[in-house]
């Protein structure tokens, strides 16, 4: 009996060490290791409530994880495929409760603490950990080319949009709202995103406005926090809300 739980043992320092090997070297291959996003910026930006489906891009899974803990159900997506592994490997580290390995991140600076500090506070982890069930990490693919086959609550973009060719962005964004439900919800991290050769902020807001309008409560409450967590740099976040039919 004692040789058979020294092996379990050995088994199992076997496996934290390769999880631990894989999470340094996939560290080392992705853009984004944690968020450099206000956490409650986007939980409260969102209004996330138990009943909710999000879709959101991946990144590093910091937002996914903080959207776990209010229980509702979330699909990941990125077009990156190491930034998917990566929320693999955080969601092994989870499951295995090796929280030294969950919080290791490649910044090492503002952010990496920002996250540790977030994620430390109270029973926050366990709470994620049990609402683990309640992720999907879809195939990897951009989220504006995803088919409206079913449709979210809310819509968590990060700052995608600025990514898209800029004659391009009013078309995309608005084709997200096919992906809404009524009264649906899209966050998006930084509102100068929206500004085109072409447009600037109001004139795209106006092009939009038969599908989409601001929420002008939440895009406040998530301002408020990402003005907390840095007030010299912060995002400027913008939360915009389906417009019904």
């Amino acid at each position: 009996m004692e040789k058979e739980a020294e092996g379990e043992k050995m088994n199992s320092n076997s496996s934290r060490e390769e999880l631990d090997k894989n999470i340094y070297s996939w560290l080392g291959l992705v853009s984004y290791s944690c968020t450099n996003e206000s956490l409650s910026a986007i939980v409260e930006g969102l209004d996330l409530q138990p009943k909710d489906s999000v879709l959101a891009v991946a990144g590093s899974g910091d937002q996914a994880f903080a959207m776990l803990e209010r229980g509702c159900k979330v699909k990941l997506v990125d077009r990156d495929s190491y930034q998917l592994d990566l929320v693999k490997l955080r969601i092994e580290a989870l499951q295995s409760e090796n929280q030294d390995l969950f919080f290791k991140s490649g910044d090492g600076g503002f952010f990496s603490k920002h996250r540790k500090e977030y994620f430390s506070e109270k029973t926050r982890l366990e709470s994620i950990r049990k609402n683990l069930c309640n992720l999907e990490i879809l195939p990897p693919q951009d989220i504006f080319e995803i088919p409206p086959f079913e449709a979210f609550s809310k819509i968590y973009l990060s700052n995608a949009i600025d990514y898209l060719f800029s004659k391009e962005k009013p078309y995309y964004f608005t084709r997200l709202t096919e992906l809404l439900l009524p009264r649906g919800l899209i966050y998006v991290s930084n509102s100068d995103c929206l500004v085109t050769t072409e447009l600037d902020k109001t004139s795209f807001i106006d092009l939009i406005s038969s599908h989409l309008k601001i929420a002008e409560d939440l895009t406040e409450k998530a301002k408020k926090h990402e003005f907390e967590l840095r007030p010299s740099c912060a995002w400027k976040p913008i939360v915009f809300q389906k417009v019904q039919a």
